[in-house]
């Protein structure tokens, strides 16, 4: 099997087993039967559990950079507001839904925050870079300025990312979530267009 397979599929087994019981319940030989590999073969990929548990998440933030770039470029039919909803909605849903559908969510939590800082960091500057691309190439023109003309695209990029963040706190599922980005985008977008 070629290497990249069997580590992609040790990351799989490994987000499952953390899902499932528990960053601390999970053992590396509990992540090497799950993937079905040896404990050596593990070993040669991965030195312990804070480099899997920081792989898995680099790997949920590649994915997702390669589906907001997708949804941002709009290949669909989707107007503006419908498209930095879908990409704001992929970017903050994909780790919340994992925390909401654990029993093991607050944990997971503690070790995203306590190992991953800097893949988060990472992948919002990522991720803004190419939200500000979009309200960039909106206001284009030097007749049109955000707000005051002291907000650059990026600037509301960054506004608009960490809205979205706050919009996480408290939500019971993906759907209340869901709900609060649209309304966001909704307000934020037509507030731009207005501009």
């Amino acid at each position: 099997m070629p290497a990249n397979d069997k580590q992609q599929r040790i990351l799989d087994a490994a987000l499952a087993q953390f899902t499932q019981y528990g960053i601390q319940r999970t053992s590396m030989h509990d992540i090497a039967q799950k993937a079905e590999v040896s404990r050596a073969s593990l070993y040669s990929y991965f030195k312990n559990k804070d480099e899997i548990f920081r792989s898995v998440s680099i790997g949920v933030h590649e994915r997702l950079l390669v589906d907001v770039d997708a949804v941002l470029s709009g290949g669909d039919s989707a107007d503006l507001g419908e498209r930095v909803f879908q990409a704001l909605f992929i970017r903050h849903s994909r780790f919340l839904n994992l925390v909401l559908d654990s029993s093991h969510g607050a944990e997971l939590e503690d070790e995203y925050s306590r190992l991953c800082g800097d893949v988060v960091a990472n992948a919002n500057a990522k991720f803004e870079a190419r939200l500000a691309g979009v309200f960039d190439a909106l206001f284009s023109s030097d007749s049109k300025r955000l707000g005051s003309g002291s907000l650059s695209p990026a600037g509301a990029a960054r506004i608009l990312n960490l809205a979205a963040a706050g919009c996480k706190r408290g939500v019971k599922d993906a759907e209340e979530f869901e709900q609060r980005i649209r309304s966001l985008v909704d307000i934020y977008i037509k507030g731009i267009q207005a501009i």
